[in-house]
Parts: C-alpha cells; structure tokens; sequence
C-alpha cells in the first residue's frame, strides 16, 4: 500500500458513527390506543433502548399516524414540532388527547356506575377504581 491508501485502513475507526439500535412500537393512533398508556410504553422503550434525549423528539414524531402529526403541527403553531422538546410535545398531545376530566361529571358517572350483568366483581371493582382516579 502507497502511503495515499493509508486511509482504508481494516482497524475500526473513531469517525464512524455508532450503529443505532432499532427497536419497534406500534404507531400512537388515537382510535385504537389510549395516549397515556401509549406513552408509558414509548418512555420504556426509550429506557430499555437507552435513546439519548435528543432523539427522543424524532422517535415520537415518526411513531405517530400522519393525522395526530397533522394535528400536533397545528398545535404547535407558529413553529415546527420538531423545534420543541420532547416534554413539550408530551405535554401538547396530553392536553389534547387526555384533557382534565370535569370533576363534576365524573362524579356522576361514579355514582350511576352499576354492575352489568355477566360482568365480574373483579372487573367492576376495576372499573370503579378506574372512575374514581378521574375524580
């Protein structure tokens, strides 16, 4: 080798970037999943994939369906999502998609909640534990 190939080099070298490690999750689509649930998930596969924080924003923007980042884009007018932190962006679609219950409404749905027939107690007693979290 001339000293001109000296670069192609077989040792590995620093300037390579790291190989990323790819992990899958189903995209946020708020007809068939509940946003809170969904981003517990999210925060765990970032935990279990060590995602450093600033990727966290483009994993988020590419899990969810073309419609919420239509609606996320008009939420975060005048400037791009991708501008924002991840926080941020969690805290938005939260307050869209999960907004404050009014404590007076579900009082009432606690009140007249009655078990079904066929339903278990387990599964009321759930349902009544979940109401009254609301509250």
């Amino acid at each position: 080798m001339t000293e001109k190939d000296e670069s192609f080099s077989l040792e590995p070298s620093l300037t390579i970037p790291q190989v990323m490690t790819k992990f899958s999750i189903d995209a946020f689509n708020p007809e068939k999943s509940n946003w809170k649930t969904y981003l517990k998930r999210l925060n765990n596969k970032f935990a279990l994939n060590n995602v450093a924080e600033d990727r966290k924003v483009l994993y988020l923007l590419d899990s969810i369906v073309e419609h919420v980042y239509e609606r996320l884009c008009d939420l975060c007018e005048p400037v791009e999502p991708e501008s924002k932190t991840f926080q941020e962006l969690t805290e938005i679609l939260s307050q869209f998609f999960q907004p404050s219950p009014n404590p007076i409404s579900e009082r009432i749905v606690f009140q007249n909640r009655i078990q079904s027939e066929g339903e278990t107690s387990a599964d009321f007693a759930a349902d009544l534990k979940k109401t009254v979290k609301a509250l």
